[in-house]
This record gives C-alpha cells, structure tokens and sequence, in this order.
C-alpha cells in the first residue's frame, strides 16, 4: 500500500516512478536489468494490496490524471490505461500528465471553479521549464 496521505504526494511519486522506468501494456513488470517498470496506473497505485481497494490519496490522484487526460486529449481516451497504452504514446506524454494534475491539485480543488484554465497551465509549466534550467 503507497505511503503518501495526500494525492500531490501520489502523483508526485507515480512521477518518480515513470521517469525511472516506464512502460506500455503491464501494470508493473521487473525486466532483465533488474529494474522494475510501470505503466501510468503502476505509477500512481504502486504494489498496493487489490482486495483492499485504493486510499482516498490514490483515489483522488487517479481522478485528477483522468480530468486532465479528458481535457488535453478531447476525451479520446475514458481509461487511464488506454491513454498510456495508445501506440504513439510517448515517456514525456505521461510525465506531463502528471504534472498538470500536480498543478492542478496545487492551485485548486481538480475540477472546481478555482482550477486554472490550460492556457495559463502551459504557461506556468513553461515558465518551470525555463527556471528548472537556471
């Protein structure tokens, strides 16, 4: 069962988890380098226990990747694990998912009236990109 009590400290893990090693068609699989891999649900639920179901942190994580996987993507994908598995699926894709659902949470309630708009999202990710290379 993840550890993280907040759904900023899931997404902020599943992150982690998909920069180390990330992959398409398994929730989670150790391959012959030793490492493990995990698609973008691996990520965010890690080896949590099935029969006892989410945390309300996971919960509230999924729900948040699923919104902006519905907003950026036009509701072309209604699952977590077909937007992850789509064939022109990309590493960066995923990861940027994440962290619009990240800022998301950050500057309001995901889904609430207080939730930035995608232009002013970019924005602000862009603007992280130019300070992270400083």
């Amino acid at each position: 069962m993840s550890n993280a009590k907040t759904p900023i400290k899931v997404l902020r893990t599943g992150l982690k988890r998909v920069d180390k090693a990330w992959m398409q068609g398994n929730w989670s699989e150790k391959k012959e380098d030793g490492k493990y891999y995990v698609c973008l649900e691996g990520a965010l639920f890690g080896y949590c226990d099935a029969k006892k179901g989410l945390t309300a942190a996971q919960d509230q994580a999924r729900a948040a990747v699923l919104e902006v996987i519905k907003d950026r993507y036009e509701d072309r994908f209604s699952s977590i694990p077909s937007f992850n598995d789509d064939p022109d699926r990309t590493k960066e894709e995923v990861m940027e998912v994440i962290k619009l659902a990240i800022v998301r949470l950050e500057t309001g309630e995901a889904g609430g009236p207080d939730v930035m708009s995608d232009e002013e999202i970019d924005d602000l990710l862009e603007f992280m990109r130019k300070t992270e290379k400083k």
